[in-house]
């Protein structure tokens, strides 16, 4: 699941519109090295043609989520995955 990507409902979500999971996992067979994220990009107008990314955003391994750490929303590194919080 891409958190705001809306792939089951359309298109048009404020999430990611277009990620990539093949080179991180090519490196974790060829190297070991397991992802600890992929990043999603959000393009201008949700149409990668544009070429203009507006947002990129930090996918998570489950159960996994990512927090805003602070900084520009719009940037994948003012987030960061952590295991979800127990509020109980």
């Amino acid at each position: 699941m891409v958190p705001g990507m809306r792939h089951c409902i359309g298109s048009g979500g404020p999430g990611p519109n277009v990620f990539d999971p093949l080179p991180s996992v090519i490196d974790w067979v060829e190297n070991g090295k397991a992802p600890d994220r992929i990043i999603g990009v959000h393009f201008k107008d949700n149409d990668p043609s544009t070429g203009v990314i507006t947002r990129t955003l930090p996918l998570c391994p489950y159960p996994e989520q990512a927090p805003f750490r602070g900084g520009d929303v719009n940037d994948a590194s003012s987030w960061s995955c952590k295991p979800p919080q127990n509020d109980q």
